[in-house]
Parts: structure tokens; sequence; C-alpha cells
């Protein structure tokens, strides 16, 4: 998991996680959240990015 200063910054570094691999997923579901996948339907990592001032949702990624 990443914690950011500023989500929308995050969106920046989109095109480098697609040349890491990384499927970019947005928000995917969870307001606030990026989320990148790796693998595809074998996958091998997956990163949610929340930026710091969301507690309440890294408090219950943390704890998943």
């Amino acid at each position: 998991m990443l914690v950011v200063n500023g989500i929308g910054e995050l969106d920046a570094y989109s095109a480098q996680f697609e040349k890491l691999g990384y499927e970019v997923m947005g928000e995917f579901g969870i307001k606030g959240r990026r989320d990148f996948r790796k693998g595809e339907d074998d996958r091998t990592h997956q990163i949610h990015a929340f930026q710091y001032e969301n507690i309440q949702e890294i408090e219950r990624h943390l704890s998943f």
C-alpha cells in the first residue's frame, strides 16, 4: 500500500506503472483510491494507494 501526500499527483505516473507491467485501474470502486495490478488473471502484484488523510480506508485495508 502506498500512502501519498496528493492522490491526484500519482496519476501523472500512470505511464511509468504501465511500463513496469501494471494495469492502471483508477479508483476501482473506492473513492480516493488508486489501484494498480500486475499479472492479469495470474496476479502477482497489487498496489492500493491512498492520500494520507484517508485514514478510514487506510486502516480498513491494513486490517484486511
